[in-house]
């Protein structure tokens, strides 16, 4: 949470961005920055999923300030956020794996679970051909590693 905050809100200091999270654990997360949150953490299609199950949660509401002009805020639990996100965070990562394991399966044409490096670059492409996987720009630097030194020993 704390590090979406800083990446949605550059412009306020630290000592902000506590305050706000702590707000949010407390009252709830409004409903609106929870969609900015889940927009920000996924893609398109991951982020249509998540958002599905943040729009089922039930919804507290804050009463605006007499006089100020605004309308009723929409609150998410921050418990209840966490725990979607969590959820889809562990199922996405169980499609994943289940994928390359296929994937290493085809690849490895004598099935002793050792694949050459030959055969690394093709279970690299057949990753890099699953729709929505969308890996981090760590594990993409990785894996163009793996790729350079896989080049190397051949």
């Amino acid at each position: 949470l704390h590090q979406c905050l800083q990446e949605q809100f550059p412009q306020l200091a630290q000592v902000e961005i506590d305050a706000m999270a702590r707000q949010w654990m407390q009252t709830g997360v409004p409903l609106l920055e929870s969609e900015n949150i889940v927009r920000h953490m996924y893609n398109e299609k991951d982020s249509e999923r998540v958002l599905e199950q943040v729009h089922e949660l039930p919804l507290g509401f804050h009463s605006a300030q007499e006089g100020d002009g605004s309308d009723s805020l929409q609150l998410v639990r921050h418990r209840d956020l966490v725990k979607v996100l969590l959820s889809f965070q562990m199922q996405r990562t169980e499609e994943v794996l289940g994928e390359f394991v296929g994937f290493f399966r085809e690849v490895d044409a004598d099935d002793d679970g050792i694949i050459s490096s030959f055969q690394l670059n093709e279970l690299l492409d057949r990753m890099g051909e699953v729709e929505g996987l969308s890996a981090p720009p760590e594990l993409q630097a990785a894996v163009q590693e793996a790729r350079a030194t896989a080049e190397q020993a051949t």
